[in-house]
């Protein structure tokens, strides 16, 4: 196994216990590490469904709203559900969680039903009865406009974005 291989396994091994304890991490190991980039990931197995969760596009939409009024930024992830992820023969029980990133600063609002900003306007909303995890935003003003990531804590980057628009 080459140094890059084995440092690819141990930062996924970190971040697979980083998401099991409920801490956010980005993983950018499956980007452009090299030709040795798919030998991590081809290592990897889903046990726990054939297709993995997806995103629901037609329930994901950008938003344009008012400023001031309350604004809600939905993501719909389909078969989300729970996974034993196998990594080099040891298997991880994880649940998956959905975080919401603002791209301006780069800024993790929410990590599952937990928020991580200091701002109150940001709340996560989820009903366990829906595959809908939405971001409500109170009070929006124009410095709220831009773009906002829905991200699955998957072992492969898994994102979709969803832009606000707040008008005058």
């Amino acid at each position: 196994m080459s140094g890059i291989s084995v440092a690819a396994w141990l930062l996924s091994a970190v971040a697979f216990a980083a998401i099991n304890n409920g801490v956010h991490c980005y993983s950018m190991l499956h980007g452009s590490t090299g030709k040795n980039s798919n030998a991590h990931q081809n290592s990897l197995e889903d046990v726990g469904s054939q297709t993995g969760p997806y995103f629901d596009l037609s329930n994901s939409k950008n938003v344009t709203t008012i400023l001031g009024k309350t604004t809600y930024l939905n993501c719909r992830v389909k078969n989300l559900g729970n996974k034993t992820v196998v990594v080099y023969a040891k298997a991880n029980h994880m649940t998956l969680q959905v975080s919401w990133v603002r791209h301006r600063d780069v800024h993790l609002l929410t990590l599952g039903r937990y928020t991580y900003t200091n701002d109150q306007r940001f709340r996560p909303i989820h009903n366990a009865q829906t595959d809908d995890w939405t971001l409500e935003i109170k009070y929006p003003q124009i410095r709220d406009s831009g773009f906002y990531e829905c991200q699955v804590s998957t072992p492969q980057h898994m994102s979709h974005i969803v832009h606000l628009n707040v008008i005058d």
